[in-house]
Order: C-alpha cells, then sequence, then structure tokens
C-alpha cells in the first residue's frame, strides 16, 4: 500500500501545481477575474456538457440501466449531510445564518469538478485504480448524481448559506443536464452507433468535439485555483473562524467518510445490483471538500464571506493532505 500512497501523492501533486497557477495568475493580476469568468463560463456551457454526452454516448446500455441509483444517492447524501452537520453546529457556539452557514459548507460538496478530476487524472499515477475502476463509466455516473445535486445546491444550499431563496428553470434545466440528456437521446435512438462508427462522416465531427471535452479539467483545476485567490479573508474573530472551519473539515472528512463505510459494510456490499464502480463513485462524493461556488452566492448576497472564505480554504488545503489517507483506507478496507 506504500507505493499506492506515493502514487495518489503524486497525483495531488499535479492537481496542486494546476490549481498554484489558476491561484497565481489571478492573485498577482496577471490576468483579470473577467477571464477566469469568461473560462468558467466556457466550462459550464461548452466543454462540460461535451465531456458528459461523449460519456453516455460510448457507454454500454448495461451500464447506463444502472446509472438509476445516483439520483437517489444525492438525495440521501445530502439529506444525511444536512442532519449530520445540524448536529454538528447545533453543538457549537453557532446560531442564525452563522450556523446555516456550517451546514452549508458541510452537506454541500465540489461534488462534480472535485471526482471528474480525479478520475481523469488518476490513469497517469495510480493505473490499478483505473483498471478496477474505469474512467468513462463513474464520469457518467457523476454526471447524473450532478443532475440532481445541483439544483439542490443553488435552491437549498443557496438559501442556507445566504438566508435567500433562489430557484429557477436554469438551475434544473442547465447546459450540463442538457448533455446528458443528449446523450441519453442519442442511445435510445441507436444514434451512438453511427457516432462511434469511423467509417461515418459524423464520427469524426464528434471526435473534435470530444477534443474540446478534453479541455475541461486543466481548465476546471485553473479555475479553482482563481476562485481560491478570489476568497475574500477578513477576519471576523480567529477563534470563531478556526471553530466553524474545524467543523466544516470534521463533517466533510471524518463524519461523511465514516458514513459511507457504515453504509457500505451494511448495506452496499450485501446489494447484488451494487457494482464496485457505484461504490466508488459514492466513495469520492463521500470524501471531496465544500463546494466553491458557495464563496459565489457569500460573495453576491454579501453575508457569511469571513467564515466562508476561512472555511474554504482550511478545507481545501486540507483535502490535498488528507486525501491520499483516505484512499489508501478505500483500497485496504474495499479493495
Amino acid at each position: 500500500m506504500g507505493s499506492i500512497f506515493i502514487s495518489v501523492v503524486h497525483t495531488m501533486l499535479q492537481i496542486i501545481v494546476i490549481m498554484a497557477l489558476g491561484f497565481f495568475l489571478r492573485s498577482t493580476h496577471i490576468l483579470p477575474q473577467k477571464f477566469f469568468e469568461n473560462i468558467s463560463k466556457f466550462l459550464i456551457k461548452g466543454a462540460l456538457p461535451i465531456y458528459l454526452f461523449s460519456k453516455v454516448v460510448e457507454a454500454d446500455r448495461s451500464v447506463l440501466a444502472g446509472s438509476w441509483i445516483f439520483p437517489i444517492a444525492a438525495v440521501c447524501l445530502l439529506s444525511v449531510g444536512v442532519f449530520i452537520s445540524y448536529i454538528v453546529f447545533t453543538l457549537l457556539p453557532f446560531t442564525g445564518k452563522e450556523k446555516r452557514a456550517g451546514i452549508a459548507m458541510s452537506a454541500f460538496g465540489n461534488s462534480a469538478y472535485i471526482p471528474l478530476t480525479l478520475i481523469e487524472i488518476f490513469p497517469l499515477t495510480v493505473p490499478l485504480v483505473i483498471e478496477k475502476y474505469g474512467s468513462s463509466v463513474p464520469a457518467l455516473y457523476i454526471g447524473i448524481y450532478v443532475l440532481i445535486f445541483s439544483p439542490l445546491l443553488w435552491s437549498i444550499g443557496h438559501y442556507l448559506i445566504t438566508g435567500k431563496s433562489e430557484i429557477s428553470i436554469r438551475t434544473v434545466i442547465n447546459p450540463p443536464f442538457l448533455g446528458i440528456a443528449l446523450g441519453f437521446t442519442a442511445v435510445f435512438l441507436h444514434l451512438n452507433t453511427y457516432i462511434m462508427n469511423d467509417q461515418v462522416f459524423i464520427h469524426h465531427l464528434y471526435l473534435g468535439l470530444q477534443r474540446i471535452g478534453d479541455t475541461t479539467f486543466p481548465l476546471i483545476l485553473i479555475v479553482l485555483g482563481a476562485m481560491i485567490a478570489n476568497l475574500n479573508l477578513h477576519v471576523e474573530g480567529k477563534w470563531r473562524l478556526t471553530q466553524m472551519a474545524l467543523g466544516v473539515f470534521s463533517v466533510r472528512f471524518v463524519l461523511m467518510p465514516a458514513f459511507f463505510y457504515f453504509l457500505y459494510f451494511f448495506l452496499l456490499r450485501r446489494l447484488d445490483f451494487i457494482t464496485p464502480v457505484h461504490i466508488w463513485v459514492l466513495f469520492l462524493e463521500t470524501h471531496i471538500p465544500p463546494s466553491l461556488n458557495l464563496s459565489i452566492m457569500v460573495s453576491e448576497a454579501g453575508v457569511n464571506q469571513g467564515y466562508t472564505a476561512f472555511s474554504l480554504l482550511i478545507t481545501y488545503l486540507g483535502f490535498l493532505v488528507i486525501f491520499p489517507l483516505h484512499m489508501v483506507l478505500f483500497l485496504q478496507i474495499v479493495g
């Protein structure tokens, strides 16, 4: 397992280097904020939908049939996260908007960018993981998980961290949703047989689009680094900031992973229709830092900015350190 640990550390180092580039370019003002906003829009409206579309049309029909558990998993894991977070922040000296902010950061993880980035980088550093779980199928399952998670983040999560309710059709019918929906439509109509046939003209158009989707992951990490550089760190009381960050850290990296193993031992491994890939995706979704979109919400609303910025900074730094340990534990217990 020592070699696995070193390989995962190498993976995290790649993530750190690319995120550090984004952090440096933004914090030194070499590139303006507008540049990163436009890149983020390109990711959400172009690269990520194309990437998800390609994962669906390349998937086997039996794999698509096994994706039904992930909408349910998104609701269940979020419900558990909110419940655990409520208990933790009831025990801590926070009330009102501060307590809601702690619950939001603890319950809503970075369910798309971090897991998708990990499964795309692992083939280069941890081939054993990819041999066992692959990358295309987990990416598809993560995309379906996020279809349900994203509207919940922008409605319930938005209310918790800002105190304002916000929901619209755009939070549900968004470009990543359309990418997956178009992929399922192509499979249902058997159009994917033409798309994947290299003797057909449309296949080569598809390959061009696929190259755009391939840009998703380095750009994601650069944008995440820039978002961290934009965090508004103004001190509201060092001890209270630390208590908030420790509360979020304990839920995201101790209690949610503990719930995953409880779920694994008492339910997942006993169900015949649950595959190793299902378990792998659920592991990733329960071992991630909070969603950085929460920082955008508080910035626009003008509330909880100090708590949010400090907690996100601590949890992302903590994630880079603790994830290799979580990964080794997962491989030892689950295999």
